[in-house]
C-alpha cells in the first residue's frame, strides 16, 4: 500500500461494523432496521423515517461507474508515488442512489497501469478490497463485471 496514507478510524461505534466486514472482504451498507431503507455513509438516524434502529446489510459489490476522477499534482505526499492514479465513484447495483468512492485497481489488486481511457461512465464495475493497514481494508473498483464462479 501507500506508505503514510492517510487512512479512516475504523473504531468509530458509527460505521465499525462496515470496516469489520471489509476485513472480512464483504461489502455491507447501513439499513434502517424499521423503514428498511438502505444509506451510505452511515449515519446514526434514518433520514428517511428518522428511526436510530440500524442494521447492516449485505450487498453484491456489482455497481456501475457513476463519476471517476484522475488526481493531478500537486498531490498528498503521500499519494505521490502511487499517481497516476484512477479513482472511481460506483452506485451500486442494488441500490443507485448509493455511492462509494474507491481506487480503481487491476487483476493484481493495484492501481498501477488504469487510466482514464479505460473507464466510462456507465461501465460495470465490482467491489475488491485492499489491506492497507493492520486493522483498515479498503474497499477499491475492479473494472468490468465480477467473474461468475463456474
Amino acid at each position: 500500500m501507500i506508505e503514510n496514507a492517510p487512512l479512516p478510524f475504523t473504531d468509530d461505534p458509527l460505521d465499525r461494523d462496515f470496516w469489520i466486514n471489509a476485513r472480512q472482504r464483504r461489502l455491507v451498507v447501513q439499513s434502517c432496521a424499521a423503514c428498511g431503507e438502505m444509506r451510505f455513509p452511515p449515519r446514526p438516524m434514518c433520514p428517511h423515517c428518522q428511526s436510530e434502529n440500524v442494521a447492516w446489510q449485505p450487498v453484491s459489490g456489482e455497481a456501475a461507474v457513476w463519476s471517476f476522477a484522475v488526481p493531478a499534482p500537486p498531490l498528498l505526499p503521500a499519494f505521490e508515488a502511487l499517481a497516476p492514479y484512477v479513482t472511481i465513484i460506483g452506485a451500486l447495483a442494488e441500490n443507485s442512489g448509493i455511492r462509494m468512492a474507491g481506487l480503481a485497481v487491476n487483476a493484481d489488486g493495484d492501481a498501477t497501469g488504469i487510466t482514464a481511457a479505460d473507464i466510462a461512465i456507465g461501465q460495470p464495475i465490482h467491489i475488491d478490497f485492499l489491506d492497507a493497514s493492520e486493522d483498515c481494508t479498503l474497499p477499491c473498483w475492479r473494472i468490468g463485471p465480477r467473474a461468475s464462479a463456474a
